[in-house]
């Protein structure tokens, strides 16, 4: 993804970041106060101040939700999510180059579509994003490791 690939991005960061997605405020309100039921793992709690768990919330909990539940018919939760729980060479693919073009098309679809991250973040921040979201919100799922980061951007 080249220059514009970058504008696009900030553009959709600057929007996640200023929009109220629906008209019921207390959804964000009440998500953000509340833990989420059975997300969190004996690893992954509220407090947790891993890199993982910050650039999660800088990077993704403005659409998913900081307890992960995302907005419904906007953006999907990740709570116990298939695709978050499951294969890891398949959520990377998913981040990497957005889920238009690796989940099969049939599936659920959101108002807001989660854009590529291959330009937005490097093999190691992904990684650490990814082991966050799979222990906090996948059921306590393997982590993601760098270089397996750097093979699915290599080989999509």
């Amino acid at each position: 993804m080249g220059g514009s690939g970058n504008t696009s991005w900030t553009n959709y960061v600057s929007f996640t970041n200023t929009t109220q997605y629906t008209g019921d405020a207390s959804h964000a309100t009440a998500a953000a106060a509340a833990p989420a039921a059975g997300a969190a793992s004996a690893s992954v709690g509220p407090d947790d101040r891993s890199r993982g768990a910050q650039l999660y919330q800088q990077t993704c909990a403005a659409c998913h939700m900081p307890d992960g539940r995302g907005v419904p018919g906007m953006q999907p939760s990740l709570l116990a999510s298939a695709v978050v729980k499951g294969d890891a060479t398949t959520l990377v693919r998913a981040v990497l180059l957005g889920p238009a073009q690796v989940l099969p098309a049939d599936r659920v679809k959101y108002a807001v579509q989660m854009p590529p991250f291959a330009a937005a973040m490097n093999d190691a921040d992904l990684a650490e994003t990814l082991t966050f979201v799979r222990r906090a919100f996948g059921g306590n799922a393997g982590a993601i490791t760098a270089a397996e980061v750097a093979a699915r951007r290599q080989r999509p």
